[in-house]
């Protein structure tokens, strides 16, 4: 029986596939280890989205090489993801060792593959583009047994100047309804309470009959599930019709993430991002309207071609203005084959360094605020699993903040995810005595 590990790199979307790759190999009989030492192939899943995100996954690919067994047979070495698909048969020349290169539409081909290179000997390469797989629903091994990761559709049809995510997913294409809902369905039978619906951008989702408002609204209907959250949004594509069920929805988490990136006009049409910045607070005042305790958070890049001062001081104010929970800056940096990357990268690395400063500082500050209003009330916390401490447990608001629940326990006792009395997976209310940033800590409201 061959034994596989996997390592991934990158967001949620990567997080999906490798379980998916998890799941597929399973299948076929394989087991999963945890520690590659243990493994005759090793999967490294990548992300091409930002340079620093390579470099990473690359220098984690050196070293599980150079950690391996001095074994007569070497394990089999797959690199798999976006930067599988962006730098194809250039692996192979970089990295000698490895035997497969698997992009993301092709991973569904991941033990024939295996297969074929373990009798022949010959390298894999596998980046073509390819959809009929789309329509069918394959297993997947969810590393959490409460809450659970479902794709939606794949690609984008964005072009957004800086990101490379149309050149390595392909174009978009959504999964029909049925199928999420018999994914789901069968999650919820499984005893999975959360599910997040992924997409690139999920509220362009489409199946020729239904839209994303339909699919959130078919999957809140499902019994046995307590919460839906979706991610990732683009503003353009968020409609009245969303916001409104979102309002509505009350399966549907308070959490909406909408990707700014710039607070400049001028930039965001250099970005090919098809929105204004007022327009963007438009959408997060209708959000508030509609949701009066929802979470929004964002993504923010600082020092894109031509961004000069005056650019990122009207960056600076929106985030002030519009108040996020908490935001994800970047430094901008050229990504091979997107239009962005033919602009001259002109803003230095140490202004780009104090530009995110200053925004980490700014949104500090506001999310301290933001969960300092939260000491005193009430919260409705979805339970995962015992701190790290191993006696308090940890969850979620329904707004995505971490709660640390002190449990009371005496001295010295430990408690034990097997313990019964442990309310895994359910919905309890608890009264915040503190918080951090965007950590919660207090203690059970439950009334006997």
């Amino acid at each position: 029986m061959l034994k596989f590990f996997i390592t991934t790199f990158g967001c949620q979307m990567n997080i999906y596939d490798s379980e998916l790759m998890a799941g597929i190999l399973q299948a076929y009989g394989y087991q999963q280890v945890f520690e590659p030492r243990d493994a005759g192939l090793i999967i490294i899943n990548t992300c091409s989205v930002r340079e620093h995100a390579e470099e990473r996954a690359f220098a984690n690919l050196w070293d599980l090489y150079h950690q391996a067994p001095k074994k007569a047979k070497k394990p089999v070495f797959c690199v798999a993801g976006c930067t599988a698909k962006k730098m194809g048969e250039e692996i192979f020349q970089k990295y000698p060792f490895v035997d497969l290169v698997v992009s993301p539409a092709n991973v569904y081909d991941l033990p024939k593959l295996v297969n074929t290179f373990q009798k022949t000997r010959r390298k894999q390469l596998a980046i073509k583009n390819q959809t009929s797989y789309i329509k069918k629903n394959f297993p997947v091994i969810h590393a959490n047994k409460i809450k659970a990761l479902v794709t939606i559709m794949q690609g984008c049809n964005n072009y957004c100047a800086y990101c490379v995510v149309p050149y390595v997913r392909g174009a978009e294409i959504s999964r029909p309804l049925k199928n999420i809902v018999a994914e789901v369905k069968g999650l919820a039978k499984k005893g999975y309470r959360e599910v997040t619906l992924l997409g690139q951008n999920v509220n362009s989702y489409h199946d020729s009959k239904n839209d994303f408002t339909d699919l959130l609204k078919k999957i809140s209907s499902l019994p046995g599930l307590l919460r839906v959250r979706f991610m990732t949004n683009h503003p353009k594509d968020m409609s009245g019709t969303l916001i409104k069920a979102i309002g509505q929805l009350d399966k549907v988490c308070g959490h909406v993430h909408l990707p700014l990136q710039s607070g400049s006009d001028r930039i965001l049409k250099a970005m090919n991002r098809g929105y204004t910045a007022s327009h963007f607070l438009g959408l997060v005042k209708a959000l508030r309207r509609a949701k009066p305790d929802i979470a929004i958070t964002t993504d923010i890049i600082v020092g894109f071609p031509g961004e000069t001062k005056k650019d990122f001081q009207k960056t600076l104010a929106l985030v002030k203005q519009a108040k996020f929970d908490a935001s994800f800056v970047f430094k901008y940096s050229p990504r091979p084959g997107t239009s962005a990357a033919e602009l001259a990268d002109d803003v230095s690395a140490t202004e780009k360094q104090r530009r995110l400063e200053l925004v980490n500082l700014a949104q500090q500050k506001i999310a301290r605020e933001l969960s300092q209003n939260l000491i005193g009330k009430e919260v409705e916390v979805l339970v995962e699993d015992l701190a790290t401490d191993g006696k308090n447990l940890f969850g979620k608001t329904t707004g995505y903040r971490t709660v640390i629940i002190d449990t009371s326990l005496a001295p010295g006792q430990r408690s034990t995810t097997n313990d019964q009395r442990l309310p895994l997976g359910q919905l309890i209310p608890v009264k915040i005595t503190s918080a951090k940033n965007w950590t919660l800590y207090g203690k059970s409201a439950i009334r006997e």
